[in-house]
């Protein structure tokens, strides 16, 4: 069962070096769309990201193995940040919509291209940035408060909405611990950004960042004892990794451009993040796969045209 309005496994995306092996200076950044927000499906073959390959915002698959990049759904509005379930079976994503603002969504995704089930579970006028918990039993995601963006947690099963964070700042970006006792997001207030856990029973609040920054969009190694995360004390935004129980830290980009959000892979091993690429006088987002061992980089683009196959 199709998604309506979704266009089906277009494959007109391609390794952004093929494009520089063409000539990167003959190719113009208006033929060319953004590949954002990656997450990792639980198998580490595959990536889901929203990317603007077909002119719109949109929901795309991404196989790691030959580097084809597939529309897998259009619904006709912004589609965007989407994340797996643990189950690889679902995700979660944002929809902005110029009538009902933005709300939440869910829908089964096959690693073939199928989208089907596809359903609203929000209903605020701002919901944004969705991660489903571990268990696949609640999603946390900001929402629009009073005063600014905050946290808010939803029991998929029962509908219920808790608001666990509401501060004067604004709190973007949530995900889980790998125990699903916790939460990180980051916590904008004026010059300060940081990146904050906080403790779902407890409702205890640490600090996982200091210092220079603004450092912000954390996410946990599987085991829990890592924290990537960006930050633009340099005055690049690079990506870092900290060893939580240390302290110490590795610089992980060093890049002209913007490297952020990014995820670990399954296995810990590999780090998925989009980064900024100059083409000409303009900039494209790509999204970037990184061995943390070997430091070897595998980066994918994409068309700004698309033929239905």
């Amino acid at each position: 069962m199709q998604a309506r309005g979704m266009l089906v496994h277009i494959r007109r995306c391609t390794f952004i070096g093929l494009l520089l092996l063409l000539g990167a200076g003959q190719v113009d950044a208006d033929g060319l769309g953004d590949l954002k927000h990656p997450d990792w499906h639980p198998d580490g073959r595959h990536l889901v990201a929203e990317g603007s390959c077909a002119g719109s915002i949109d929901l795309y698959l991404i196989d790691l193995r030959d580097g084809t990049v597939d529309l897998v759904f259009d619904g006709k509005q912004a589609e965007g940040y989407p994340r797996w379930f643990s189950d690889g079976k679902r995700i979660a994503f944002h929809q902005i919509d110029d009538k009902r603002g933005s709300n939440l969504f869910l829908a089964k995704l096959s690693l073939s291209g199928e989208v089907s089930d596809v359903r609203r579970v929000s209903s605020g006028t701002f919901d944004i940035e969705p991660a489903p918990s571990p268990d696949g039993n609640q999603l946390v995601f900001s929402q629009q408060g009073e005063k600014g963006l905050d946290i808010v947690l939803l029991d998929l099963n029962s509908g219920d909405v808790s608001r666990m964070w509401k501060t004067k700042a604004a709190e973007n970006f949530p995900s889980w611990y790998p125990d699903g006792k916790s939460i990180t997001f980051y916590a904008r207030n004026g010059a300060q950004t940081q990146i904050y856990s906080l403790d779902l029973e407890s409702e205890r609040l640490d600090a996982l960042t200091s210092g220079d920054g603004p450092n912000f969009v954390g996410d946990l190694s599987p085991d829990g004892n890592m924290l990537v995360y960006s930050s633009e004390r340099t005055g690049d935004r690079e990506i870092y990794l900290r060893i939580l129980e240390s302290g110490e830290e590795r610089r992980v980009t060093v890049h002209d451009g913007r490297d952020g959000y990014a995820k670990f892979s399954p296995d810990g091993r590999q780090l998925a993040y989009h980064s900024g690429v100059e083409l000409g006088a303009d900039t494209i987002s790509v999204i970037r796969v990184q061995d943390l061992q070997t430091g070897n980089v595998s980066e994918f683009s994409c068309r700004s045209w698309f033929g239905v196959l």
